[in-house]
């Protein structure tokens, strides 16, 4: 008898506690951790493991796009914004397709964080002339490798949390760009010039000038990392 009590005080406890509103798994109006920014990469054949890694660390949701070169418009419904690595297998050109729905995407309010070589490859081979109208600099003539020192220049998402000046690794390379008229110069590197710039084009965009592991693997420190999530944070908060 006393064990039957127990089942059936147990029963009763069980059936209350799943009717309690916000209980529930399936209770549509209990508390839900909040689902991080969507993020389509675009690879260059090898920066994307590592970039990947870090942002799903972060707490985003990242899908792989493929190739940089190789795209033409495919998964954009649904992402918030576009990291594009044009790093390792370098100087390719992409589809008009492709070009033209990140065009679009980011008209329509999506985040696009770009890198090198993008620029050098609008200058030196005359591709990318659909992308270029939304990237907010322009190629110096010049490109390099080596470490050199990140200065913030000015309190941003961008460079939230970072030191006011930071020394990359020796593995880094890039080219020497500006930023265009109506462009915002983030962070300025003392070898390669613009090193983050930024503008809105309907959603946000960010040029990082930087060829991801084109040159070595090891390039990436906490700062480079931190630097490469507040980016991705500030391009994929759209109508902000």
């Amino acid at each position: 008898m006393q064990a039957n009590r127990k089942l059936l005080l147990f029963l009763i406890l069980a059936l209350s506690w799943a009717v309690l509103p916000g209980c529930g798994d399936d209770d549509p109006t209990g508390p839900r951790k909040p689902a991080g920014p969507t993020i389509l990469i675009l690879s260059d054949g090898g920066t994307e493991g590592h970039v990947a890694s870090t942002l799903r660390a972060a707490g985003y949701s990242v899908r792989d796009g493929g190739l940089f070169y190789e795209f033409k418009g495919e998964g954009l419904a649904d992402v918030d914004a576009v990291v594009l690595l044009a790093g390792v297998d370098y100087n390719h050109d992409m589809d008009d397709v492709g070009e033209g729905a990140l065009v679009a995407f980011v008209n329509a309010g999506g985040g696009l964080l770009a890198t090198e070589w993008l620029n050098y490859s609008i200058s030196r081979a005359n591709y990318h002339q659909v992308l270029k109208s939304i990237l907010p600099v322009t190629y110096g003539g010049r490109y390099g490798s080596g470490s050199e020192t990140y200065s913030m220049l000015t309190s941003h998402e961008v460079t939230k949390g970072l030191p006011d000046s930071f020394v990359t690794k020796s593995g880094m390379e890039y080219s020497v760009i500006g930023p265009r008229s109506g462009a915002t110069q983030l962070v300025w590197g003392s070898r390669s010039g613009a090193a983050v710039v930024g503008w809105t084009k309907g959603g946000r965009v960010v040029s990082w000038n930087m060829a991801g592991q084109y040159g070595s693997d090891d390039i990436w420190n906490e700062d480079l990392d931190r630097l490469l999530v507040n980016c991705t944070h500030y391009v994929s908060r759209r109508g902000e």
